[in-house]
């Protein structure tokens, strides 16, 4: 295998296959299934709180990649700053990270950074920020908000749906933080030259994959097959 590749398995890949685990344990109690995208429980939280924090994570050190100046270790460096660093610069098959598209389980489709786009901008002192773009009147995903009610506010009552925050640790919330993650993962991965050739020896995401290397994106809502390839087994 490719050392980077290599690399990027032990570091990333393989603690997001680890989040996966935890996840599928759930289903023995909750089946995955539109009716219940709004079950909560302390489980989905932690797993919100979890995969969440590992997208930021691996955001930055794919930011960091693409630039070399931008810090992975700079607490004021958050998402709107390293998605700014990623947003053209990932691209699997001419599409944009915002418009790839994923199957969770075969069953529903899900892009989970549709519409987040992020422009940089003067302020009246002159210094730089960075913001959601107006031009496409782009937003943030409601998976990342929620996270961030749920990691710093959980206790305290949103105002519009009159229900505790804690609440938003629902399935449907964690299966989009979960795409969200995939995506940028797999996105990194095919920015490696090698990573076709080396692909098959990868352990693939029982989540999106299943049992078979898919291709990735899916086009037109569907995924793709090659049945050259071999069966993998997941860990």
């Amino acid at each position: 295998m490719n050392e980077k590749l290599m690399t990027f398995v032990k570091n990333y890949w393989s603690y997001y296959l680890r989040l996966e685990s935890k996840f599928l344990e759930t289903l023995n109690y909750v089946e995955f299934d539109k009716d219940n995208f709004s079950t909560f429980s302390f489980e989905y939280l932690n797993l919100l709180l979890s995969v969440c924090s590992e997208i930021d994570v691996v955001g930055k050190m794919m930011a960091h990649e693409k630039n070399t100046s931008f810090k992975e270790e700079d607490k004021y460096n958050n998402i709107y700053k390293w998605w700014y660093e990623i947003q053209d610069n990932f691209d699997v098959e001419t599409k944009k990270l915002e418009k790839q598209e994923t199957v969770f389980l075969r069953k529903e489709t899900l892009i989970p950074w549709i519409d987040f786009r992020i422009e940089k901008a003067i302020n009246k002192k002159g210094s730089d920020y960075f913001r959601l773009a107006k031009a496409t009147k782009a937003k943030t995903p409601s998976w990342w908000t929620a996270y961030n009610h749920v990691k710093h506010n959980r206790t305290v009552i949103d105002t519009e749906s009159k229900k505790v925050n804690y609440t938003e640790a629902n399935l449907e919330n964690v299966a989009n933080a979960f795409a969200g993650l995939y995506v940028l993962e797999k996105a990194f991965m095919y920015s490696i030259p090698e990573y076709e050739m080396d692909k098959e020896s990868v352990n693939h995401s029982k989540l999106f994959e299943n049992e078979t290397d898919w291709s990735f994106p899916i086009k037109n809502g569907q995924l793709s097959i090659n049945k050259s390839e071999k069966i993998l087994n997941g860990v």
